[in-house]
C-alpha cells in the first residue's frame, strides 16, 4: 500500500517502515475475524516479529488512547457480529453467528456489550497515511519558503529556527472577511470578498495611475475572476483553519470575521514593520467599500470609524489608527515617520519605536493588516 508508492517518496524509511507495520496489524485483524482473538494476536505476532513490537506500533497510530490492539479486536468482532445478525430473526441462527465470530454465547455476548458497547470500523490506514503524507509535505514547503528551518531525521523532527517575519508576515496579510448581518455561507463570504478586494485594487489603481489603462484593469478583473474559481477550495480551507470561531465583530448591518493574532504576542518583538504605509489597510478599507455599495453616506461611514475607534483602549494606538483610516481614502503614502511627524506636537517625548510599537498592537488586535 505504501512501500514502493511514489506518493510517498518524501516520508522517512522508518516512517515507511511502521506505517506499512500498522497496515499489516490492521489487514491481518481483517483477514482472521473469525478466528479467536488469540490466534489473530499470534498471526499478528509471526508478521511482526513480537507481539510487544506489534502492541507500540498499534498505540503510536491509533487515536483512542482507551483502545488497546487486544479491545480493538475484540470490539471489531463484536461489531461485526452485531453487522452479521441485524437482518436475523431465526435465534439459533442468530447465536450460530455470534459464536462464529466472536466465540461468545448470547449471554456472554450481550453482557459483553453492556460492559463496552463502542462499536469499532476497520481503522482506515490509507486516511492516515496521507495525512502523514501531508504533515511531511508542508514542513519541506515550510523549508523551501524559509519560514522555519526544519532537520528531519527518522522519525524525529526538530525545528532549528524559524523565520517569524515571513511567517508572521503571512498571518498579518489575513485580513477581514466582512458580510452583511451573521451570514457564514463560505461561498458567498469568499465570493463578497474577491469583490471588494477587486473594487479595493481598482480604486488604489485610479490614484496611483496618472494614465489610467481600461486594457490593463480589465485584465485584473479577469484574473480575478480566475482566482476565485481556481483557489475555491484553499480559501474555503484557510477560512476554517483560521477565521471560522476565532474574532468576530458584529458592527450594525456588517459583520467581520478575522483571524485571532493574539497568540503571537510573544514573538511580535521578532517582526519588522513594513515601513510603507501603503502596505497596510485598515479594518474600515472594505468597510466603506460595503457601505458604498448600499448608498450609505459619508456620515453613516464615520459612525463605524467612531466604534471601531471606542474599541481600542490605547489612546495612542486609537490616534495612530485614526491616522491611518483618514489618509487610506487619499492613498495612504510615505513611512510610519510621517505618523511619528503628526502625532509628536500631541504627545511629548514620543518617538518612532512608541509608533512601531503601537502599530503592531493594532496588527495583534485585527484593527490593520497588511496587503499581500
Amino acid at each position: 500500500m505504501i512501500r514502493g508508492n511514489q506518493k510517498y517518496n518524501n516520508l522517512p524509511k522508518d516512517v515507511i517502515n511502521s506505517i506499512t507495520k500498522m497496515a499489516t496489524i490492521i489487514r491481518t485483524t481483517e483477514e482472521n475475524l473469525f478466528l479467536p482473538k488469540d490466534d489473530i494476536l499470534r498471526e499478528i505476532s509471526i508478521k511482526l516479529g513480537s507481539l510487544q513490537r506489534a502492541m507500540d506500533v498499534f498505540n503510536q497510530y491509533y487515536p483512542d488512547r482507551k483502545v488497546n490492539l487486544s479491545t480493538y479486536i475484540i470490539q471489531r468482532k463484536k461489531t461485526e457480529a452485531l453487522k452479521a445478525i441485524e437482518t436475523l430473526t431465526n435465534q439459533m441462527l442468530i447465536d450460530r453467528k455470534i459464536y462464529d465470530i466472536t466465540q461468545m454465547y448470547r449471554s456472554n455476548f450481550n453482557q459483553s456489550l453492556k460492559n463496552n458497547s463502542h462499536m469499532i470500523e476497520a481503522f482506515d490506514m490509507e486516511k492516515v497515511a496521507e495525512n502523514i503524507n501531508n504533515i511531511y509535505d508542508n514542513l519541506y514547503n515550510l523549508n523551501n519558503e524559509e519560514i522555519i528551518k526544519t532537520h528531519i531525521c527518522r522519525t524525529k523532527i526538530l525545528v532549528e529556527n524559524r523565520d517569524w517575519n515571513v511567517g508572521l508576515r503571512m498571518i498579518f496579510s489575513m485580513r477581514e472577511y466582512v458580510s452583511f448581518g451573521d451570514d457564514k455561507n463560505m461561498e458567498k463570504l469568499i465570493a463578497y470578498d474577491m469583490l471588494l478586494q477587486e473594487h479595493e485594487w481598482m480604486e488604489n489603481y485610479i490614484k496611483n495611475m496618472k494614465d489610467y489603462n481600461i486594457a490593463v484593469a480589465f485584465e485584473h478583473t479577469v484574473n480575478c475572476n480566475k482566482e476565485l474559481d481556481t483557489n475555491r477550495e484553499n480559501r474555503i480551507m484557510e477560512f476554517l483553519l483560521y477565521y471560522k470561531e476565532n474574532k468576530k465583530f458584529n458592527m450594525g448591518e456588517l459583520t467581520y470575521y478575522c483571524v485571532d493574532r493574539s497568540c503571537f504576542r510573544d514573538v511580535m518583538n521578532m517582526f519588522l514593520l513594513p515601513t510603507n504605509l501603503c502596505e497596510y489597510r485598515t479594518i474600515l478599507s472594505k468597510t466603506k467599500l460595503s457601505l458604498r455599495m448600499i448608498m450609505k453616506s459619508d456620515a453613516q461611514i464615520l459612525t463605524y470609524m467612531q466604534e471601531f475607534k471606542s474599541m481600542i483602549d490605547d489612546d495612542l494606538e486609537r490616534d495612530v489608527f485614526s491616522y491611518l483610516a483618514e489618509k487610506e481614502d487619499a492613498n495612504l503614502d510615505g513611512s510610519i515617520k510621517k505618523i511619528h511627524q503628526y502625532l509628536c506636537r500631541k504627545y511629548q517625548s514620543l518617538s518612532e519605536n512608541h509608533i512601531e510599537e503601537a502599530m503592531k498592537n493594532l496588527l495583534l488586535k485585527g484593527f490593520i493588516s497588511l496587503c499581500i
